[in-house]
């Protein structure tokens, strides 16, 4: 059976009213503020969101002052986002493109933040858009990143999975994954691969967030990242 694309398998999700995030990661938040504190009330940070989804993170960071712009290939995604910005006041800039393309978007930021949307693209194409990131970095701007790691509870199921790159499996269509059962595409890396994607920056911190539920054995295991341009 043909594979639907990410890109396509968010847009219908989207559009079936699934993945719509109203509030911020927590570890967003935490990090957000510590590492952006406002010491200068005239100055406005400049943020870009890479595959910002229904725009909860660009929500969060244009409350807290930062200018900011939102990439993502979902023109639903994008259309919920500016909804939930003009309920509560807010602007920043929605761009509809792939996160490939984000070089055409020629700007520089204080923060790039990048909640999971990597973890949809192969190994290849993160190296990519991570190097392109780089370059509309400010210097000493933050990089905050999550991503996979293969501590994820879900890293069992990869043996129903088609490993289509190193470190990138490809569910097909029948097969319903307990921990990623709204995509159809997922990497899932070890430290040295993480630490090598920002090999051109400084890390300030990377924790492994790894929560697991006791009793439905479902849970989470991620790289969280702060790394800074030099």
């Amino acid at each position: 059976m043909k594979q639907v694309s990410y890109t396509k398998r968010y847009e219908e999700l989207y559009q079936k009213g699934y993945q719509i995030n109203k509030y911020p990661y927590d570890l967003v938040v935490s990090n957000v503020l510590k590492n952006f504190p406002k010491e200068d009330p005239t100055y406005r940070y400049k943020a870009l969101d890479l595959g910002c989804g229904v725009g909860n993170h660009v929500k969060f960071l244009a409350m807290e002052g930062f200018d900011v712009w939102g990439v993502d290939s979902s023109p639903t995604a994008l259309k919920i986002a500016k909804n939930m910005l003009d309920e509560a006041n807010l602007t920043a800039q929605l761009i509809e493109d792939n996160l490939l393309n984000i070089d055409n978007y020629p700007n520089k930021y204080d923060l790039i933040l990048d909640r999971q949307s990597l973890s949809n693209l192969t190994c290849k194409d993160i190296q990519i858009v991570i190097d392109k990131a780089i370059t509309m970095l400010n210097p000493g701007g933050k990089f905050i990143s999550f991503m996979f790691n293969k501590e994820h509870p879900g890293f069992s199921e990869l043996k129903y999975a088609k490993e289509i790159e190193k470190d990138t499996w490809s569910f097909e269509s029948e097969y319903k994954s307990s921990c990623f059962s709204n995509i159809n595409q997922i990497t899932l890396i070890d430290l040295d691969t993480y630490k090598s994607f920002f090999h051109r920056l400084e890390p300030l911190s990377i924790i492994n967030n790894s929560q697991k539920c006791i009793v439905s054995k479902e849970g989470i295991s991620e790289y969280v990242g702060v790394f800074r341009k030099p």
